[in-house]
C-alpha cells in the first residue's frame, strides 16, 4: 500500500526536478518530465494490478495457488510487459533527460 501511496509524491518530485532544470535546456527537461510522469504512472498501474489480484484472491477465499495462477497469467500477457516497460523506460530515460537538461 505504501508503494501505491508514494506515486503522487514521486510525480511531484519529477515536476520539481523539471522546474529546477528548466533554465538551460527547457525542451529536454520537459521531455524528461513527461517521460518521468509516464514512468510513475506505470508504477501506479503495476501496484494497482497487484492489489487487484491480491484483493480478488483474498475475497474469493485466499487460495495461494489461485493468486499464483493469476500472477503467472499476468506475467505472460503482453499488456503487463507494455506497462512494465513504460514504467522502467519512462522513469529511467525521463530522469536521465532531466539530469541532462539541468
Amino acid at each position: 500500500m505504501i508503494g501505491f501511496l508514494a506515486v503522487p509524491v514521486l510525480i511531484a518530485v519529477v515536476v520539481v526536478f523539471a522546474a529546477l532544470a528548466r533554465g538551460r535546456a527547457r525542451r529536454l527537461a520537459m521531455t524528461g518530465a513527461a517521460l518521468g510522469v509516464l514512468g510513475m504512472t506505470g508504477l501506479a498501474a503495476i501496484h494497482g494490478v497487484e492489489y487487484a489480484v491480491l484483493g480478488g484472491t483474498a475475497a474469493a477465499g485466499g487460495d495461494a495457488a489461485q493468486a499464483e495462477a493469476l500472477f503467472t497469467a499476468l506475467d505472460d500477457s503482453g499488456f503487463a510487459a507494455l506497462v512494465f516497460l513504460s514504467m522502467l523506460g519512462g522513469a529511467l530515460i525521463g530522469l536521465l533527460l532531466l539530469m541532462e537538461g539541468g
